[in-house]
Formats: structure tokens, C-alpha cells, sequence
């Protein structure tokens, strides 16, 4: 006796039956193989069977030549030769390599601030870090620099009048400046992020350890008294200038960003 769909309600796995007159793991072969005969690459005919390497989507039978997803349904593209389906590791492994390389690198959305965790994400530690090198580098540079030419003038002259003090303020005074806003945009520009928020955190972040480090640093040769000064003047006007420096730099990223569009 000849079994019918309407002798089974359901497939044993709870999936419902659909009566079909082929098989449909055959329509793939089977739409892709000639009736009768084929070329291959160089001209030649083979016996019914199309000698080529194609890629091809089994959910859409849509042949595309390139990437691992299909153009038109997004399934995966499979090889096939022969009316057979190859190996593709090596294909995707050479694509996944070059994807990095074909997209362009743009600026980073951030995550939206919700907690202190949160917070702390949106901190990177490379820029950071080029930023503080570049802030205790550049301050120490200056201030002994400074600190060389009074004493220059002073043995040479045996005294230090105002014009000569208040030439080497205002040098000591703008190069502070510089170097505070440039660690910032130093900041901003090597995390490659386009939120102001971004800027002032870590612009901010590289200010306050840059203080401690120059406290601590100061304490150590000079005195104890002398590096507490330092942190406490240094957070809040190194955290400023590196701030604003650290959104001048988000700034700059989002213009080159649209000048590159």
C-alpha cells in the first residue's frame, strides 16, 4: 500500500510536511547543470557539465562573483563546480582579510552615557596616553628650558630685572598653553571618535594624570609641599586646556572625515 501526505499530520521534529515533486537539495545542481553541452574558460566543449568554478546563492540560485553574501537576499554564496558545491574556507578567509583593508576607516559613533561603567568605556587608552606623553614631556622641556635661560642671564648679569622676568613668564606661560590644548587634540585625533563628549573626557583624563605625574615627579626632587601644589593647580588647569583641546581635535576629525567624503 502507497503511502500519501494525508497519512502524516506532522514531520516527526514537529515541522509541517509540504508535499513537493522534487528534491530540493537537487534543484541547485540541477538548475546549474547544462541540458546538453558547455564551454569551459578556453572554448572547448565538455561532455554536459560546465567545468567553470561558479559562485552561487542557494536561496535565490542568483550567481554573484563576489563577496561571501548574496547582493540581493544576503545568504551565503556557495562555490560550485561541476554541479557540486567545494570547499570555500580559503575564498572567505582571503575576503574577511581584505575587508579591513576596502573599508575606509571613519570616525566612531559613541555609546550613549548611562552609568559610571559606561563613562569609563568611552576613555581610550592610547590617545590618552600620547597625550600625557606629550603634556609631562613638553612642560618639563619648557620649564627647564625657562629655568636655564634666568639662570644664564643671572650668572652673567647678577640680576634678573622685570623686563627679563616678564619676557620668560610670557614665554613659560604660552608654551604651557600649546602644550595643554595640543595633548587634547592629540587625544582626540588618535581615538578617531566624533563626539564632543569623547573630546572633553579624554582631553580631560590627560590633564589630570599628567598633574599627578608632574606631583609626583616634583615631589620627589624638589619637595613634597612643592608637588601637592603642582596636582592641585595642575587638575584643574591642565584638565581645562587639554578639555578644550580635546574638543578642538573632535572638530578637526569630523572636518577631515566630511573633507575625505
Amino acid at each position: 500500500m502507497e503511502e500519501s501526505p494525508d497519512d502524516f499530520e506532522s514531520c516527526l521534529c514537529g515541522g509541517k510536511l509540504v508535499y513537493t515533486e522534487t528534491n530540493p537539495e537537487k534543484d541547485l545542481k540541477e538548475n546549474y547543470r547544462d541540458d546538453e553541452s558547455a564551454a569551459d574558460e578556453n572554448g572547448s566543449m565538455t561532455d554536459g557539465v560546465d567545468e567553470r568554478v561558479k559562485l552561487i546563492c542557494p536561496n535565490c540560485l542568483r550567481e554573484d562573483e563576489h563577496g561571501l553574501f548574496c547582493s540581493d537576499c544576503g545568504g551565503k554564496i556557495l562555490q560550485m563546480k561541476n554541479g557540486k558545491v567545494v570547499n570555500r574556507k580559503t575564498e572567505d578567509y582571503l575576503f574577511t582579510k581584505k575587508l579591513p583593508e576596502q573599508s575606509p576607516k571613519e570616525n566612531l559613533p559613541s555609546e550613549p552615557i548611562n552609568d559610571l561603567k559606561s563613562l569609563f568605556k568611552r576613555i581610550k587608552l592610547v590617545g590618552v596616553l600620547a597625550g600625557i606623553i606629550l603634556l609631562v614631556i613638553g612642560i618639563l622641556t619648557v620649564f627647564y628650558s625657562v629655568v636655564s635661560m634666568l639662570s644664564f642671564n643671572y650668572y652673567y648679569y647678577d640680576d634678573i630685572n622685570y623686563n627679563d622676568f616678564q619676557f620668560f613668564f610670557n614665554v613659560l606661560f604660552i608654551s604651557l598653553l600649546l602644550i595643554g590644548i595640543s595633548s587634547g587634540v592629540l587625544a582626540s585625533y588618535i581615538n578617531k571618535y566624533n563626539d564632543l563628549v569623547d573630546g572633553l573626557l579624554n582631553g580631560f583624563m590627560v590633564g589630570i594624570v599628567s598633574s599627578v605625574i608632574l606631583g609626583a615627579y616634583g615631589s620627589l626632587t624638589y619637595s613634597v609641599i612643592g608637588g601637592i601644589l603642582i596636582i592641585m593647580v595642575g587638575i584643574p588647569v591642565f584638565g581645562s586646556l587639554s578639555s578644550v583641546g580635546g574638543v578642538i581635535g573632535i572638530f578637526i576629525c569630523n572636518k577631515l572625515e566630511d573633507f575625505r567624503k
